[in-house]
């Protein structure tokens, strides 16, 4: 287990290294290290914990205790900075701390400022009794607070899915689908938290923390997740740099942000025909990274005005205009004798799309079938 947590501590640190030293999403980047800092020195606690080794440093007992209330708002932060390019920490965002400023005042009070025999006391009678009223129920708050954070998380990913398929054709490696899968992770971790937490006052007969091996086998999972997946996101930004879409107009459910629009139905339609026709003629829906700045350049016409047009008189976004003509393109070439040589994915990658599951899944959800399914119908 000791090898186990060396790798673990030693992925950290060279994750947050490479992290600090990118020059993407620098904010991003800073945060999602220092949470990582925060993580690996919880498992060096554990690890001088489980080893005994701890009575050598008893002022490090407890010293990550606060930790658990400054993790999912951190993350929450990590959302918002690789999701909006506007946000920057600001003052009022130390609210999001005030539970852990708060605990750790109590904790420094009761436990922190005590010498090293008591610390080492109240250690042996947290494995041999379990935890005292104010940790637990210190623990359901975390635990409670956690669940919260993931709430807001999951609602700033659907806002920012909503926003790129007003923009893009395409939402590989732009999608943060990745970071859902973070969220999952947590979810689990929460959930064997609760379980841990709860299981010893229903059976008095468990041994307190009798769930601890599988959490720090949880945190060390977490890491290399975060490691995967925070080195190899690309700056979103860079994209964005490109497309001057308003931030409101992200949602094409909330018609009223068209309400101060000068735009008539006329010109509206008319609009969308020469839309379509530009569609058309110039196949530029072959191209897999086009974005709606591209369209509203070889249109000269405004991004807005082309969104507007696409989500009232279609009611689509970007994305979903976009992709069925490539789903026509494919279903041209599937029909085609002399593309019978090729594969169904070489023509799906030929007509525009990027990659195997975002063509599966646009494809099914256009034509109610899979790609094989269609090809070998009659």
């Amino acid at each position: 287990m000791s090898l186990f947590f060396t790798i673990g501590i030693a992925q950290a640190i060279l994750l947050i290294f490479f992290l600090l030293l990118k020059k993407e999403n620098r904010l991003a980047n800073g945060l999602l290290a220092f949470l990582l800092l925060l993580i690996s020195f919880s498992l060096l606690l554990i690890y001088l914990y489980e080893s005994g080794e701890i009575e050598h440093f008893p002022h490090l007992i407890g010293l990550d205790n606060a930790n658990p209330f400054l993790i999912p708002p951190l993350l929450y932060f990590y959302t918002l900075a690789l999701s909006e390019k506007s946000f920057r920490l600001k003052l009022k965002d130390g609210l999001h701390l005030l539970p852990f400023f708060i605990y750790s005042i109590y904790v420094a009070i009761e436990f922190w400022s005590r010498d090293g025999a008591f610390k080492i006391y109240f250690l042996i009678g947290l494995r041999e009794l379990g935890m005292p009223y104010d940790l637990l129920i210190a623990s359901f708050l975390k635990i409670l607070q956690g669940i919260i954070y993931l709430g807001l998380i999951y609602l700033l990913l659907k806002k920012h899915q909503r926003q790129i398929s007003e923009e893009f054709s395409y939402q590989e490696k732009i999608s943060l689908s990745w970071l859902k899968k973070i969220a999952l992770s947590m979810v689990v971790i929460y959930a064997f938290r609760l379980i841990g937490v709860s299981l010893p006052l229903i059976l008095p007969d468990l041994k307190p923390g009798f769930l601890e091996g599988l959490m720090e086998i949880l945190n060390v999972f977490f890491i290399y997740l975060l490691a995967y997946f925070g080195l190899s996101q690309p700056s979103i930004f860079k994209k964005w740099d490109e497309t001057k879409v308003q931030k409101e107009d992200s949602s094409i459910s909330d018609k009223p942000k068209y309400l101060k629009s000068k735009l008539g139905q006329s010109e509206s339609e008319q609009i969308l025909e020469r839309l379509q026709g530009y569609m058309l003629e110039s196949k530029a829906y072959l191209n897999a990274e086009l974005s709606i700045k591209d369209v509203s350049d070889a249109m000269d016409l405004p991004q807005k005005i082309l969104s507007q047009v696409i989500n009232e008189q279609l009611e689509q976004n970007f994305f979903n205009f976009v992709n069925q003509y490539r789903v026509e393109e494919v279903k041209s070439k599937l029909k085609d004798p002399q593309q019978a040589q090729f594969t169904i994915l070489a023509l799906a990658l030929e007509s525009g799309f990027s990659s195997k599951s975002s063509f599966n899944n646009i494809f099914k959800k256009v034509t109610g079938l899979t790609p094989s399914s269609y090809k070998s119908r009659p």
